[in-house]
């Protein structure tokens, strides 16, 4: 299921639940949602949306915590990352070490790094969550954190996972800091536009072509009106469209 045809069963699930005295029970979500292949963590955050729209979840208590409002963007991010992971081939830690050191010799193995690591990155989306700053941000962020800690470490650096897990959560704690400064708005878009910029140079590079608006927006996790919108306030970043953007009106 995308997450468009997620938000619109979202909406028509909580219509039903209306006419039911706005109520719904816990069982009727997993079983709405069956084709998600829920976990704990996704029945959770279904939960809570419907308690957040208003619609008592009959077998559901929401857990007493410091959560800010979930949103159907996260509940579609999640269960499509969960998806994603299930799909991939799991790496232990200590291939991920064997890859880091291949890379730090010079090997052409930085994809295949990548890949390994996206799991931790989720990982540590999951542990930031509720923080004012969507679960797609954050996944953003810190595939953002990790492309420019492989850009950095050179030689036989020691730790280097280490600071390459640091410089993930630092992108991420960052994007909370600028999110819950209600003066930053301007500079969080001004960082948006940077870091799609730099995404783009690394695409440019990996398909040895200028990236779509498409590719941006899906190694990003945006919408990809989102990304043609930081795009037109980026005129360093315009070169990087395969489509014509006409500027607003």
């Amino acid at each position: 299921m995308d997450k468009q045809a997620l938000f619109q069963e979202l909406g028509e699930l909580i219509q039903i639940a209306k006419t039911n005295g706005d109520q719904i029970s816990k069982k009727e979500i997993i079983s709405y949602f069956e084709e998600l292949e829920l976990n704990d963590e996704i029945i959770t955050t279904l939960c809570d949306y419907f308690l957040e729209a208003g619609i008592k979840v009959i077998g559901y208590e929401k857990q007493e915590e410091d959560r800010q409002e979930t949103t159907p963007e996260d509940i579609g991010v999640i269960a499509f990352y969960e998806e994603e992971l299930r799909q991939m081939d799991s790496v232990s830690e200590e291939e991920k070490e064997q890859l880091l050191q291949r890379f730090l010799k010079g090997e052409d193995v930085r994809e295949e790094l990548i890949e390994s690591m996206l799991s931790d990155v989720v990982g540590f989306a999951k542990e930031y969550q509720g923080q004012g700053v969507m679960f797609g941000d954050l996944i953003q962020e810190g595939n953002i954190g990790l492309l420019e800690a492989l850009m950095e470490i050179k030689g036989d650096s020691k730790d280097v996972k280490a600071k390459v897990y640091h410089q993930i959560r630092q992108a991420m704690e960052e994007m909370i800091m600028q999110q819950k400064g209600s003066n930053a708005v301007g500079d969080a878009m001004a960082k948006k536009a940077n870091r799609l910029d730099e995404a783009a140079t690394y695409l440019a590079k990996k398909f040895e072509r200028e990236a779509s608006a498409e590719e941006l927006a899906d190694y990003l996790s945006m919408d990809v009106e989102e990304v043609k919108d930081i795009m037109k306030l980026s005129l360093d970043a315009i070169s990087v469209m395969n489509t014509e953007i006409t500027p607003a009106k």
